[in-house]
């Protein structure tokens, strides 16, 4: 089993103003899943974002409601005010450790590809998480993916091309295309031709006569 994420949290009522709830710093939220009914409850927001920005939706936590026992959650999903982009409400899901779970993983890019040194070339990526399944304690928070094996702009990276950890499977039978490379086409810049300046005479000026108005003075 990987880290331990543990998060404390309070019990609420629904007689609790939500609006007071998040001026003081908490976020009202809920737990459901196997073997629990729902049960509200709060939570400092400020500890959810520092725990989230570790476990996002596919890692186990452990949330302590008051002095009961802690639960084995994850994270199902996250409501944000559309303004302000604060935190509004958060739903926890429990686990059966017994039973798989199908979860988003983010999918992490490391090391270099070659054809984009050598070969100028420029990385598409056309996903940046996958869904996965397996037992609760088998959960990563993320899948590497690994760019080197980008050494020509023909080559790509796909959903069958992961190295999946021990106990792992990919929710879907799929093999899409993950990250690929893209020619830069250099688009040439026309250059304008110069432009002709025609002197104007100055007043006063003689100029010479032309043939046409030679035959009107005759």
């Amino acid at each position: 089993m990987g880290e331990e994420f543990n998060l404390a949290a309070a019990s609420r009522t629904e007689k609790e103003n939500v609006k007071a709830l998040r001026k003081a710093g908490f976020v009202p939220a809920v737990v459901y899943g196997s073997g629990q009914k729902n049960l509200n409850f709060k939570i400092k927001a400020l500890d959810f974002s520092k725990i989230f920005e570790r476990t996002g939706e596919s890692s186990l936590i452990n949330l302590k409601i008051d002095d009961a026992a802690p639960l084995r959650v994850v994270v199902k999903d996250v409501a944000k005010d559309p303004v302000k982009g604060s935190l509004s409400h958060i739903d926890f899901y429990k686990v059966d450790m017994k039973k798989k779970i199908t979860v988003e993983v983010d999918l992490n890019f490391i090391g270099e590809a070659p054809a984009a040194v050598t070969l100028g070339g420029v990385l598409a990526k056309a996903k940046d998480s996958v869904e996965i399944t397996c037992l609760p304690d088998k959960l990563v928070s993320h899948l590497d993916v690994d760019l080197s094996a980008l050494a020509t702009m023909n080559d790509v990276i796909k959903m069958s091309n992961l190295k999946l950890p021990e106990g792992i499977e990919l929710a879907s039978d799929t093999d899409e295309v993950i990250v690929s490379m893209v020619e830069v086409v250099k688009e040439e810049i026309p250059v304008a031709a110069p432009e002709t300046v025609v002197a104007e005479p100055v007043e006063g000026e003689k100029t010479e006569e032309t043939p046409a108005e030679d035959k009107k003075k005759e």
